[in-house]
């Protein structure tokens, strides 16, 4: 089960999703740019976070979508998290389809995000 695709799902719906560290969604307000004589409109950027903000709505998200238990939800999680820190010990690069990719780097973990990623709402204007 691919569990990157549930977290790009949930993080269209609400800001933060926790693992064993959280994805956590900025707001970046729309704006001018007097060099190209155009409005910004606004936009979404994804980061990650060490710290564990919430529990478990991604094992929840999982269980309703794909009609599993609660703890098999869980079991599958757990398995992801647990490919992503392999994959980081061993080579120091885990790839997150399609959020983006995690890196390890002097023991900091930073994340880069994907270009093909889309997170953001619907934005109206005039």
């Amino acid at each position: 089960m691919d569990i990157g695709f549930y977290i790009a799902d949930l993080l269209k719906k609400q800001d933060k999703v926790s693992l064993p560290g959280s994805f956590v969604r900025h707001k970046i307000p729309g704006s001018y740019n007097q060099i190209s004589n155009s409005f910004l409109p606004p936009s979404f950027e994804l980061s990650f976070s060490n710290e564990i903000l919430e529990s478990d709505s991604l094992s929840e998200y999982i269980s309703i979508k794909k009609n599993l238990s609660h703890s098999s939800a869980e079991y599958f999680v757990k398995k992801f998290t647990s490919g992503i820190f392999d994959s980081l010990q061993a080579s120091e690069i885990a790839e997150l389809n399609p959020l983006g990719v995690l890196l390890r780097k002097n023991e900091i973990l930073t994340f880069e995000t994907s270009t093909s990623l889309v997170i953001s709402g619907n934005f109206f204007g005039l």
